[in-house]
């Protein structure tokens, strides 16, 4: 079971008061992933929320059956799988460990039981949430239009060639 003090280095847990960090404390379990090993797929049944605090992982997207997309690395400190408090029931992504990593589980019923309880808690979690949400959009939208304009501008090179 981790300790405090190691529970504030997970970002999203570093915002909750230590009384909240230690009724959270009981619903996690280490676990350990090899690389290349799968933490869950798309369209899994979303169960559980993630915290990453060795290692590091991927989050990969299909873009078609034979063709998938790292749209997020995870690195120590970060949560993720939150389609399990989110009201989703899979996730949207693969989570894959790319070196030998330890992560810490939480049951996404039990947590989201626990943030509904306590209304402080689940506004900080949520807050934190929207705000890690929002910013992995902005970055996926400037992403898009990147490659966006880059096909564009590789389309136009081509045409003007011929």
């Amino acid at each position: 079971m981790p300790s405090l003090a190691q529970m504030k280095n997970i970002r999203m847990m570093s915002i909750l008061s230590e009384d909240m960090l230690n009724r959270i404390l009981p619903l996690i379990t280490e676990e350990s992933y090899a690389a290349e090993q799968e933490i869950f797929c798309e369209g899994d049944l979303a169960d559980a929320v993630y915290m990453l605090v060795k290692g590091k992982a991927l989050l990969n997207k299909s873009a078609s059956n034979s063709v998938c997309v790292a749209v997020s690395a995870v690195d120590p400190g970060d949560a993720f799988g939150w389609s399990a408090i989110l009201g989703r029931c899979i996730y949207s992504a693969t989570a894959t460990c790319v070196e030998e990593s330890l992560l810490w589980r939480m049951p996404g019923k039990a947590f989201l039981d626990l943030l509904n309880e306590d209304p402080v808690m689940g506004h900080k979690v949520m807050e934190f949430l929207a705000q890690t949400l929002n910013e992995r959009l902005e970055k996926r939208t400037t992403q898009l239009f990147k490659t966006l304009l880059e096909h564009i501008e590789m389309v136009c090179g081509l045409e003007g060639v011929s």
